[in-house]
């Protein structure tokens, strides 16, 4: 009884799981990024005159800025154009049946009743994500742009553990990682770094050294082969959760046709909190190196199952035109490789 009335409820045409889903999405990214910018900007008046770093300052809310209204025009323009196709078909089915329905009367009562019908009449979370695995070359974009999340987050979560960052401070970015691409993300952490670095007024004086004694180099010998056994660990455990990511990304189009692919897509998600989870710091560069190398066999290896239309220039093909929802991922990714290029390496 319980499995029915879910059933019925998160399927259209009375499809309120769906739809509060998605609105959730949206209301959950507005009131994190609103949070956020807050705080930002609090931090920004606390600085006294203008900040050294006022070029990179500007660099970021830049691409913030064009990162969020990117999003915000593929994410209207995907909703403009459902609601379209359902409206035409509601009157021309409602035309050939001779009838009218509810919404038909004018005025903003009958706008939000028709929005109100579409929303439940459509199955807005689950359309979106079907297009992001809807052919060969929309999968590819989709994960290639989820890999420089998981990426943008692993670099995110070490940050935060580097510079000892409260978890009150990294919970909205962590949480805004999850709803939307990354890339707005990112801006807005880094520009949190750089308005941090900013306040710091001046290093603490240094300490002279002291002159080596035997109980210290014994400690510090021991501290060393621990500080080897931690490295080793965490490289391990980056190295186990890459793969991992990989292999639920490579697993996912698979599910598209079956009811487990929105359960699927949700722990895809999820998977997302992976290198916030624990120690996610990397020993050196050669451990960065071998996880790309690692996704990357991975996307080739993608690119051979899937074989038709995977080519770069098909991949180029649907971020440049098309669908709305692999779009918005794709120019999201072009993105985040170009914030990458300028501060993702520091």
């Amino acid at each position: 009884m319980a499995f029915e009335t879910l059933t019925l409820y998160a399927n259209p045409p009375t499809n309120i799981v769906g739809t509060t889903l998605f609105l959730s999405y949206i209301a959950s990214a507005l009131y994190f990024i609103s949070s956020i910018a807050v705080s930002l900007v609090g931090k920004y008046r606390a600085l006294n005159g203008k900040p050294k770093n006022a070029r990179d300052i500007r660099i970021l809310v830049a691409f913030a800025t064009v990162s969020f209204a990117s999003l915000s025009y593929h994410m209207l323009k995907f909703l403009v154009i459902s609601y379209s196709q359902w409206n035409v078909n509601r009157q021309f089915f409602g035309t050939r049946a001779g009838t009218g329905g509810p919404g038909d009367e004018g005025g903003w009562q009958g706008l939000w009743l028709r929005v109100w019908q579409w929303m439940l009449s459509s199955a807005l979370f689950e359309s979106f994500a079907k297009e992001l695995v809807s052919d060969a070359p929309s999968t590819l974009v989709t994960q290639v742009a989820l890999l420089g999340t998981w990426f943008w987050d692993v670099w995110i979560a070490g940050k935060a553990t580097q510079r000892k960052l409260p978890k009150s401070q990294t919970i909205p970015y962590i949480a805004l990682s999850q709803i939307l691409p990354i890339t707005l993300t990112a801006s807005l952490f880094l520009l949190d770094t750089e308005l941090s670095s900013s306040s710091s007024s001046s290093s603490p004086p240094l300490k002279t050294p002291k002159p080596p004694t035997q109980a210290n180099t014994s400690a510090t010998r021991t501290l060393t082969k621990s500080r080897a056994r931690t490295l080793a660990a965490t490289k391990l455990s980056f190295t186990l959760r890459t793969l991992l990511f990989n292999a639920a990304l490579l697993l996912l189009p698979s599910f598209a046709p079956t009811p487990s692919f929105i359960p699927f897509v949700l722990l895809t998600r999820v998977m997302l909190l992976l290198p916030h989870l624990g120690q996610t710091r990397l020993a050196a560069d050669d451990d960065w190196f071998s996880a790309l190398t690692l996704s990357a066999g991975f996307v080739v290896a993608n690119a051979s199952l899937l074989a038709k239309g995977a080519g770069v220039l098909g991949v180029l093909g649907r971020v440049w035109g098309g669908g709305m929802a692999v779009r918005a991922l794709g120019w999201d990714g072009v993105l985040a490789g170009g914030l990458a290029g300028g501060w993702g390496v520091r």
